[in-house]
């Protein structure tokens, strides 16, 4: 959803849809997560909406998204806003180019520039925060955890922490260094599909 509106607000630009992605953007940035969970708590939840407690086993499919709706909702916001924002600049950026230029005036529509040229070369840019985003999610947000009862990853570390489980400590930072580095390795991996450049180096072994 954030390269959506990263596209939209560069193609759109000095229109009220750039306004309101740059708008969600410095909002996303500015407020931490712990503050969107506690306003989504109190003005979000409700009956259909619970605002603690998680998926448990049995439950049917509308009821799991009833549980996670607020939490996914609270936990996305930062990474949608840096997404959009990271984004609305690099697709400025490509769309500046010659190549670009000369596909608008052969006629091409929007969406075939934003399909052939303009998503694979903005995109590069993006990959380098994902690693950190996923490891991020993988691995879980405490604060979030914490607010609305999540028995997850981060609230188990601390919990470790707390109660000096040194081996559960060792074996669950072992597990998010290894998230870590797998993701950066999908990053490289990532980088040479969609950069000729460096799938070119890697092949001539520079």
């Amino acid at each position: 959803l954030g390269l959506l509106l990263g596209i939209l607000a560069a193609f759109h630009r000095g229109t009220w849809i750039d306004f309101i992605t740059i708008f969600i953007a410095i909002v996303g940035v500015s407020i931490p997560s712990f503050v969107f969970a506690a306003l989504l708590q109190k003005y979000g939840g409700g009956d259909y909406f619970p605002i603690v407690g998680w998926v448990s086993p049995g439950m049917k499919i509308p009821d799991i998204f009833r549980y996670t709706a607020l939490p996914t909702l609270a936990a996305s916001i930062g990474g949608l806003a840096t997404y959009s924002r990271f984004m609305r600049s690099s697709v400025l950026d490509v769309l500046s180019s010659d190549y670009i230029l000369l596909a608008k005036a052969k006629g091409l529509s929007n969406w075939k520039i934003i399909t052939r040229h303009v998503l694979r070369n903005s995109i590069t840019p993006i990959i380098s925060i994902v690693a950190p985003q996923v490891a991020g999610i993988v691995t879980g947000s405490f604060v979030i955890e914490r607010i609305f009862s999540i028995p997850g990853l981060g609230r188990y570390y601390v919990d470790s922490v707390n109660g000096r489980d040194y081996p559960m400590v060792l074996a669950t930072t072992i597990f998010f260094s290894f998230i870590f580095i797998l993701s950066i390795v999908v990053m490289d991996i990532l980088y040479a599909i969609v950069d000729p450049r460096v799938r070119k180096g890697i092949i001539e072994g520079k």
